[in-house]
């Protein structure tokens, strides 16, 4: 496998005007942080699920109605490690 020597771009940095650090942040149109990643826990464990987890997988599972038509609405799972 070809190993990339770059490294992937990093988002800007903002000043916080509160206590002058610099910190790297997303800031949405009404100036409220917002974070970058999100972490996942897995439904079965609750264990968290780590960026680099190759092994862990999310599934969409549909709601159907009594004639077993899809409603719209899913429930997400997410799963990793030994189950």
């Amino acid at each position: 496998a070809f190993q990339s020597a770059h490294r992937p771009r990093r988002l800007p940095i903002t000043c916080s005007k509160v206590s002058k650090k610099k910190t790297a942040a997303m800031i949405n149109d009404e100036g409220q942080m917002v974070d970058i990643y999100i972490p996942r826990k897995c439904s079965y464990s609750n264990r968290l699920i780590e960026a680099k987890d190759h092994s862990s997988v999310q599934l969409n599972i549909a709601h159907i109605d009594e004639n077993g038509v899809y409603t719209g609405q899913f429930t997400t799972m997410a799963m990793c490690g030994y189950l």
